[in-house]
């Protein structure tokens, strides 16, 4: 049985335009796993920043990045969190 898993995510998404449809489906799909999503951009840049406070089973988090390197323009960072 996997572990739970705490993460702060951050996402940067270039061409935002082009690839939010993309990302915004992968983002309803782990839902469950995202307890706090801000969205950070300038509404005339095409470059979109996305935080998210991501908790689930470790292979959850694991196929969550996965699937969203597939992205084209998409940039991962992710901070796992530990408390004992």
């Amino acid at each position: 049985m996997a572990n739970n898993e705490n993460a702060i995510v951050a996402l940067q998404l270039d061409e935002r335009g082009d690839f939010a449809p993309d990302m915004q489906k992968i983002l309803t799909k782990y839902g469950d796993n995202i307890k706090t999503r801000i969205g950070l951009h300038n509404y005339s840049d095409d470059q979109g920043l996305i935080l998210l406070q991501f908790s689930g089973q470790s292979n959850s988090l694991a196929e969550f990045k996965a699937e969203v390197n597939n992205i084209n323009s998409l940039s991962y960072k992710a901070m796992n969190l530990s408390f004992h």
